[in-house]
């Protein structure tokens, strides 16, 4: 029986490239070899047309549906997603999606979520979804998550959540928007530590 599976999912103006190494990397960690890796990938997005509802809404519904599927092939076993720049706006909107039941969108569940370069609105409060362990990773220097502003997003990963909540931790970095490899140890540590306390 699979214990874990570890979902990676990309941003817009990506095929993820980025988030496969990621995931590559981390299954040749030796405190992952019970886990299941998943790099979950959609069509390469430009900005201009994801500043539009539907193509926001297609992404997020797509990301639902991904998680599940991932859900009813491995029953019981612990969700842990690793998402990185609109990846983690997609994940946001499909949580909150699932809470509507006249929606009727693919229901799901995420035990872990980690947040790199995330363009969600800081006043997102995460307390509402919480059955979801949160770490939000604050790149103080995130050009992109600064100019995501002008395009009606957020900036939480540059400048945090505004709202404390028991399931939210935030750790302030600095490695831009995609320079997360660069301190892989970081992530590898939190991914560690997540499966430790799960054990």
């Amino acid at each position: 029986m699979i214990k874990t599976v570890i979902v990676t999912i990309h941003g817009q103006e990506s095929i993820g490239k980025n988030m496969a190494d990621l995931n590559r990397r981390l299954a040749g960690e030796d405190f992952t070899d019970k886990c299941i890796f998943i790099n979950l990938r959609y069509t390469k997005l430009w900005t201009v047309v994801n500043t539009l509802p539907w193509a926001r809404k297609m992404v997020a519904k797509y990301v639902a549906a991904r998680l599940n599927g991932i859900q009813h092939q491995y029953p019981g076993a612990r969700i842990i997603v690793i998402a990185h720049s609109n990846g983690t706006r997609a994940t946001r909107i499909a949580m909150d999606m699932r809470l509507k039941p006249k929606k009727k969108w693919p229901q799901f569940k995420i035990d872990d979520l980690i947040l790199l370069g995330c363009p969600i609105k800081r006043n997102y409060k995460w307390s509402r979804h919480p059955e979801t362990s949160v770490v939000n990773f604050v790149s103080s220097n995130d050009m992109v998550v600064w100019l995501a502003r002008f395009y009606g997003m957020g900036t939480a990963g540059r400048n945090a959540f505004k709202h404390a909540a028991p399931n939210l931790k935030q750790y302030f970095v600095k490695w831009g928007h995609s320079g997360f490899m660069k301190h892989y140890i970081v992530i590898a540590h939190c991914v560690r530590s997540i499966l430790e306390k799960a054990l």
